[in-house]
């Protein structure tokens, strides 16, 4: 019984082992690996990280994957790729890296998930260098333009040409209707002779109602209406005053003097309608419709039959006729004036209003009114100039006049060279550039002592309550110089009158020289306070050979 335990002990040991054996066979049977192909890089270079394992299986292996390579950046990541090499496999993961600072920085630990457990892989160390840029040796240009490629399309330029030969199209086609509008003689109008008239009045009547008494007055009383005006103005001169009776008295004396051949019949016609119009409108008679109608179609007949009988017009007709054409062109012309004047004016409205709405009020307004300080802002014809030497270069809406008098800068024992000038302390606008020339052994003179004595300048000039604030400068080319700056109410063009102002007054100044660039505005103006933003950031000092 003891045997048998022992022996069964053995077993047991022997069984756990062999499995401990074989686990650590497999695990050695791995090799973990990391590396790079540079160690050694430059600002914004790319780095190849790679990761191999080599492995007897292709065993389940999770690569990194939240990717922390930090401080270091990623940039790619690429596919994981498997070969086969004596009896092993060798599979690779590659991560591509930069860094955008200089210094010395570790590609930090990664970690691999392989059989369930987890290995570590060394952090590596990489430099990274700056890129050295001689800038003695640099020359330095001016900006460049923003040149366009040749092969981009300009949409804008196209649209604007095929809208021109488009209107120029449209007025071509339509040269005779828009000549036409400024020629009264050209205007159509629709002139009726006094028969057209009839006959077109007598074909409205089909569309009256004939259904209730007031109806059936309506159409006998338009339909004897007719009739009567054709008569008046063609035959008797007062026949919408004349009863009935008078009426036909007349034509019938009309045919016995031969002036006119009416037949009977039409007289009878004529009187038998009116008759029966009378009874309607004032005895409430109502005849049937087809009475009404048949009534309709005679006296049309009995018309068609007196324009027969007419004679034919007269020169003085004729006359009166043109006259009457030329009137009704001349209303024609002047509703149509009246037309196209209100639809300039709606369109003018409604592009305001939009425009409004697109821009603001004000802006719409001074573009309209031509705002000098607007104009100036939006110019496209702004001037970069160099003034003095070394050169202030200033970009400024215009360029500046040579101050060939009376200095407005100038400071003891100091000799103002040249001095440039846009407007004076009493415009809205005043740019003053001034270059010195500072008298011999002058390196212990302080910029701001330079320059508050141009404050006093000023002042003595009628300029008050003057805040100052001082701040240092630098120039898009790294020129240093002083800024004083503040707010101070400026003498106006009107005696005693003062206006709210703003000033900055830049500085510049070495053993040699003194350069300076006065500014001054009125407050309360968004498009001065753009000017001057925009011309402040222009400012450059040229290094002359002594690195002013």
């Amino acid at each position: 019984m003891k045997i048998n335990l022992l022996t069964y002990n053995f077993i047991s040991l022997r069984t756990l082992m062999v499995t401990l054996f074989v686990f650590s066979v497999k695990l050695n049977a791995q090799d973990f690996s990391s590396a790079v192909d540079t160690t050694s890089i430059k600002i914004g270079e790319q780095i190849i990280y790679k990761i191999n394992v080599i492995t007897d299986s292709l065993n389940i292996i999770s690569f990194p994957e939240n990717k922390d390579f930090s401080p270091f950046e990623l940039i790619n990541e690429y596919k994981q790729d498997t070969s086969y090499l004596d009896e092993k496999y060798i599979i690779s993961k590659q991560f591509a890296l930069t860094h955008f600072e200089s210094g010395d920085f570790y590609i930090p630990t990664q970690k691999i998930q392989f059989l369930n457990k987890e290995f570590q892989l060394d952090s590596i160390k990489i430099k990274v260098s700056s890129v050295v840029t001689d800038t003695t040796k640099q020359g330095m240009y001016g900006i460049k333009p923003i040149m366009k490629s040749n092969t981009q399309i300009d949409y804008l330029y196209w649209f604007y040409v095929f809208g021109t030969l488009s209107i120029i199209a449209f007025a071509i086609y339509y040269r005779k209707k828009i000549l036409s509008l400024f020629t009264i003689q050209k205007i159509e109008v629709k002139y009726f002779t006094p028969y057209e008239k009839a006959v077109n009045e007598l074909k409205k009547i089909d569309k009256l109602k004939y259904e209730s008494n007031d109806d059936v007055k309506n159409y006998y009383s338009n339909l004897t209406f007719i009739v009567r005006n054709f008569i008046e103005e063609k035959i008797i001169k007062n026949a919408l005053e004349c009863t009935t009776k008078e009426l036909i008295e007349k034509l019938d004396l009309l045919k016995t003097a031969k002036k006119y051949k009416f037949s009977n019949k039409t007289l009878k016609n004529i009187d038998g309608i009116f008759s029966r119009a009378d009874l309607v409108k004032f005895a409430k008679h109502e005849p049937d419709y087809q009475t009404a109608l048949s009534d309709l179609e005679s006296l049309k007949k009995e018309i068609d039959n007196i324009k027969l009988i007419l004679p034919k017009p007269s020169q003085e007709e004729l006359l009166k006729n043109l006259k009457i054409q030329e009137e009704l062109r001349r209303l024609k012309f002047k509703k149509r004036n009246k037309k196209t004047l209100v639809f300039i004016l709606l369109l003018l409205l409604s592009t305001y209003l939009i425009s409004i709405t697109i821009y603001g009020f004000g802006y719409v307004n001074d573009t309209i009114f031509r705002n000098k300080n607007l104009l100036f802002l939006e110019s496209k014809e702004w001037v970069n100039s160099s003034y003095g030497a070394p050169a202030v270069t200033i970009s400024t809406p215009i360029v500046l006049q040579r101050n060939s008098d009376n200095y407005l800068f100038s400071i003891d024992n100091g000799t103002t060279i040249s001095e440039f000038i846009y407007q004076n302390l009493k415009s809205p606008l005043n740019i003053t550039i001034t270059n010195i020339k500072l008298p011999e052994n002058s390196s212990s003179a302080k910029l701001q002592e330079l320059m508050n004595l141009n404050i006093e300048t000023i002042e003595k000039l009628g300029v008050k309550n003057i805040i100052t604030k001082y701040e240092t400068f630098q120039t898009p080319n790294e020129a240093e110089g002083l800024l004083i700056y503040g707010s101070a109410d400026f003498p106006s063009v009107k005696p005693n009158e003062y206006n709210k102002s703003k000033y900055k007054i830049f500085g510049f100044a070495n053993n040699e020289d003194y350069k300076q660039v006065f500014l001054s505005w009125q407050e309360n103006d968004n498009y001065i306070e753009k000017i001057i933003s925009r011309i402040v950031s222009s400012i450059e000092l040229m290094k002359s050979k002594n690195q002013l």
